[in-house]
C-alpha cells in the first residue's frame, strides 16, 4: 500500500506533462504573431503597389487604345453650362468644349492570366452608348500597356497575378473636345483626361496557422487624373 501512495505522490514527468499542455497555446501565439505580421506587411505592399501602378498608368500609354481616337463631338453628348440666371442648361458638346464627367463611361480593363490578352469593357453613363468609345477586341498594344503597369506593381509585390489587377478609366470633367495633342509618332491622344484607378482584388496570404491555407486580403485601389497618357516609362 505504501508503494501505491508513493507512486501517486511522485512528481516525475510533471514537467513533460505541463509542457504538453502549454505547447499548443505557445504555438498558436507564435504562429499568430508571424501570420499577423505577414498579413500587415502584405497589406502595406499592396497599398504601395496600387499607388505605383496608378502613377505608371497616368503617364504611359492608355490601355483602352480606342479612347485616344474617340471624337466626343457629333454623338449627341451634352454637358451642363451656365444659363446666365444662376442655373445650368445642357449643351451639346462641340469642338473646344469641356468634356464633362457624364460624357465618358466607365472603362474597365482586365487580364485573365499570364499569357492572355488584356481586354476592356465599358459601362455607359446615363447619356447612353455614345458615352463609351469603341474598346475593340483584345490586341497586343493593350496587352503590352497592361503588362507594363503590372510589371511596375510587381517591383513592390512580385506575387501579384494578372487576374488580381483591374485598371479603370472614368470621366473626370477634364479635357477638351477636338484636342489636337498627338504622341511622338503623330497618333492622336485622348481628348478626355479620365480618372485612372488601379485596383487589386482577390489577393491572399499563406498562413501557418491554417497549415498553409490562405487568408484573403482586402481590396486596394488608388486613383489619379490622367496626365500625358503617352510614353513607356514612369518615374
Amino acid at each position: 500500500m505504501s508503494r501505491w501512495f508513493s507512486w501517486l505522490r511522485s512528481e516525475r514527468g510533471s514537467t513533460a506533462a505541463e509542457f504538453a499542455l502549454v505547447l499548443p497555446a505557445a504555438l498558436l501565439l507564435i504562429f499568430g504573431v508571424f501570420d499577423g505580421g505577414r498579413y500587415m506587411w502584405s497589406m502595406n505592399r499592396l497599398e504601395k503597389a496600387v499607388q505605383m501602378g496608378t502613377r505608371t498608368a497616368v503617364v504611359t500609354g492608355i490601355v483602352p487604345v480606342g479612347l485616344n481616337s474617340y471624337d466626343f463631338t457629333g454623338k449627341g453628348l451634352t454637358c451642363p453650362v451656365p444659363d446666365g440666371s444662376g442655373g445650368t442648361v445642357n449643351k451639346t458638346i462641340q469642338a473646344g468644349d469641356t468634356i464633362c464627367a457624364s460624357a465618358l463611361g466607365t472603362i474597365t480593363c482586365t487580364m485573365a492570366s499570364a499569357g492572355s490578352d488584356a481586354s476592356c469593357t465599358c459601362v455607359p453613363t446615363t447619356q447612353g452608348a455614345n458615352s463609351c468609345p469603341t474598346t475593340g477586341t483584345p490586341d497586343a498594344t493593350a496587352t503590352n500597356r497592361f503588362n507594363r503597369i503590372l510589371s511596375r506593381m510587381r517591383v513592390v509585390d512580385p506575387s501579384l497575378q494578372p487576374g488580381e489587377v483591374t485598371i479603370t478609366y472614368s470621366g473626370s470633367g477634364l479635357g477638351y473636345a477636338g484636342d489636337p495633342a498627338v504622341d511622338d509618332s503623330g497618333a492622336a491622344l485622348s481628348d478626355a483626361a479620365p480618372i485612372v484607378t488601379v485596383s487589386v482584388n482577390r489577393a491572399s496570404v499563406r498562413a501557418m496557422l491554417l497549415l498553409g491555407g490562405r487568408i484573403p486580403l482586402p481590396g486596394f485601389h488608388y486613383s489619379q487624373t490622367m496626365e500625358d497618357g503617352d510614353g513607356q516609362v514612369s518615374y
